[in-house]
């Protein structure tokens, strides 16, 4: 063979393959971004918020995704275009943050005031909790209370100032972390056991609470208040003299402070740590 037709063959070997290059070239997915950038690829799908592609030219390579709201539009390989049209305002699913609405509570203060007391607390909307406690009232760890048997309860709304938290890198509004003011109605029933024998007592408050919520980790609660209102209390004892009716007007009622029927003020207070849920 002649070195002219070795150097034909080369020639057409060497144009066969910058042919299957160029077919090659064209043979792709382009995917044109918002910012203009130019992202060579092999679409494979498409969901509601995302394209999924691999880089041209890896077959078996790891799928990679790109969000719509960062594409304009995308060129395929036989030439038709399609343009992407997406709502700015939405958001993906795996982006959102769905905030949790319970609150599983335990006043850890209580048990010291010779009562236990756990509360649930339940988003009703942004800033606007539901807020129950119930006791039960019947063992003496405190010896400086007198014993009694019986329960309380507390019912309230709390009007929350929320504060802003940080998650996944976005910033939202936790809805039961920030300072707060609670209405709550209060209510305990028990009996004593003393020298004038088995007295039984109903109280009722009306209380104004103002607090503070701290959220740890997104899961636990830590949560303080004090308030003031008024209160009624009412005995099954049948007091024969003045001094008689003080001795039975009792100040600590396990659910709240009573100053007494001639000061009908009441003092509401607690802590609390809770699980979010």
């Amino acid at each position: 063979m002649s070195l002219f037709s070795k150097c034909c063959i080369c020639f057409l070997i060497m144009f066969a393959g910058i042919i299957f290059n160029n077919s090659g070239l064209k043979a792709q997915d382009k995917i044109v971004r918002t910012n203009k950038d130019t992202v060579l690829a092999k679409v494979i799908e498409m969901t509601s918020d995302k394209i999924r592609f691999r880089r041209y030219g890896m077959k078996t390579g790891p799928i990679l995704e790109i969000y719509k709201n960062q594409v304009s539009k995308i060129i395929y390989e036989n030439g038709s275009e399609l343009e992407i049209i997406y709502d700015s305002y939405y958001v993906s699913p795996d982006l959102l943050v769905h905030p949790p609405k319970n609150v599983f509570k335990v006043d850890f203060i209580s048990p010291f005031l010779n009562h236990v007391t756990i509360g649930y607390e339940r988003l009703i909307k942004s800033g606007l909790n539901l807020d129950l406690k119930g006791g039960l009232i019947g063992f003496r760890i405190s010896e400086g209370i007198d014993y009694a048997e019986g329960f309380l309860v507390k019912v309230g709304v709390k009007y929350i100032w929320t504060t802003q938290a940080i998650s996944r890198g976005l910033k939202y509004t936790h809805p039961f972390n920030g300072k707060y003011v609670k209405p709550e109605l209060v209510y305990s029933h028990f009996k004593t056991f003393g020298q004038k024998g088995q007295i039984l007592y109903n109280n009722y408050a009306l209380c104004i609470n103002f607090g503070n919520q701290y959220i740890f980790w997104d899961v636990l609660t830590l949560d303080y208040y004090v308030g003031l209102g008024y209160g009624l209390q009412y005995s099954d004892y049948d007091a024969t003299s003045t001094y008689d009716r003080n001795d039975i007007d009792l100040n600590y009622l396990h659910s709240h402070f009573y100053f007494g029927k001639k000061l009908p003020i009441v003092l509401n207070g607690g802590a609390t740590i809770g699980l979010i849920f």
